[in-house]
């Protein structure tokens, strides 16, 4: 498969569509928008994209993009002269990674709380029937 260039794809698509090109240009445009800004924050685990759907971050990801930036911030400071921008930016990714590594892991416990309680809750059940039965 041969990725197509934005410039030979819009023209394409506005032509089959029947539409002027800047029309097609504005609606992706705005797209693209929406989407980086929605990938770029990653305020969340899940991500929402309209008309695209959710996607959750998975941990192993999370945990190698992690390692990957600790380990190009530790190749950064270990120059002469580091660029405080690069410093700057992969501390506020880490940060952000941090972060959601924090979110994932008290959801992980969250989701386990509730399965040993759901667990329990029957056992519970099985016992107060089991006694009615024997009454």
């Amino acid at each position: 498969m041969q990725p197509k260039n934005v410039k030979q794809l819009l023209p394409g698509v506005a032509k089959d569509l029947y539409m002027p090109l800047d029309a097609v240009e504005a609606v992706s445009k705005f797209f693209w928008n929406t989407t980086r800004k929605a990938l770029a924050d990653i305020p969340k685990l899940i991500v929402h994209l309209p008309n695209l759907g959710d996607f959750e971050l998975k941990h192993w990801k999370l945990d190698s993009e992690l390692a990957n930036t600790n380990r190009i911030l530790e190749k950064i400071n270990s120059q002469e002269k580091p660029s405080e921008h690069y410093i700057r930016t992969l501390t506020e990714r880490i940060s952000l990674l941090d972060r959601l590594t924090g979110i994932k892991l008290a959801e992980t416990q969250r989701k386990e709380f509730i399965k040993k309680h759901k667990i329990e809750r029957e056992q519970n059940v099985e016992t107060i029937i089991s006694a009615n039965l024997e009454q």
